[in-house]
């Protein structure tokens, strides 16, 4: 499937991304979207427990040990399997479909350092002067002007604003979920995580 990806993007954009995918990431997003909890977070939680856990039992059984870890070896492997196949078939062929340039028919041109350094001034000072209209506390750091579940439904509505101007984002998406382990996650300045299996982001927050 991905071998025949790599060589089709055009098939890929017209029968996958546009037509298959959009319907597949709708259901998949309202099937999840009543839970509070991020489903995918759980299962890579229990993954980091019950893999290892079930490792050491088949080692260390008494009787039969090598077949023991042979079948936890194959129970892996078919477990990985499976999420490599839905992996891609609920959101990792979009990886092959056509450029972004192609589907917005963005022309694309090489550009100088003087032009890229002034684009970088540009969002700098966008940057800044967005900045300047936040509040803050005492220390100067950055304070949300909206309570966390109001922030994750106006991210959506922002979704839904850009859908409008562009047809590639358009769609119904769930809202984001804040991940349990956000405070030890942005530690490593890691600031969210795409759940492919439930088609949407989850945030990491302080």
């Amino acid at each position: 499937m991905v071998s025949w990806a790599k060589d089709n993007q055009d098939k890929v954009e017209m029968l996958y991304s546009r037509k298959i995918y959009p319907v597949v990431s709708q259901l998949v997003s309202f099937l999840f979207s009543s839970f509070n909890w991020s489903v995918a977070e759980i299962i890579l939680y229990l993954a980091i427990i019950i893999v290892p856990l079930g490792l050491i039992l088949a080692i260390s059984s008494k009787e039969n040990a090598a077949y023991h870890f042979f079948n936890f070896v194959v129970t892996v492997m078919a477990i990985a399997s499976i999420g490599y196949f839905l992996f891609y078939g609920l959101w990792g062929l979009n990886y092959y479909r056509q450029p972004l340039a192609d589907i917005m028919e963005l022309e694309v041109v090489k550009t100088g350092s003087d032009e890229l350094a002034l684009l970088c001034e540009d969002l700098i000072n966008d940057a800044n002067a967005l900045s300047d209209q936040q509040d803050t506390d005492r220390n100067g750091i950055t304070e949300m002007p909206y309570s966390l579940d109001l922030t994750f439904i106006k991210i959506n509505e922002a979704y839904q604003d850009l859908g409008e101007e562009l047809e590639i984002y358009k769609g119904n998406y769930s809202n984001p979920k804040e991940v349990w382990l956000s405070d030890k996650m942005c530690y490593t300045e890691v600031t969210g995580i795409i759940s492919h299996l439930q088609v949407k982001q989850m945030l990491t927050l302080l």
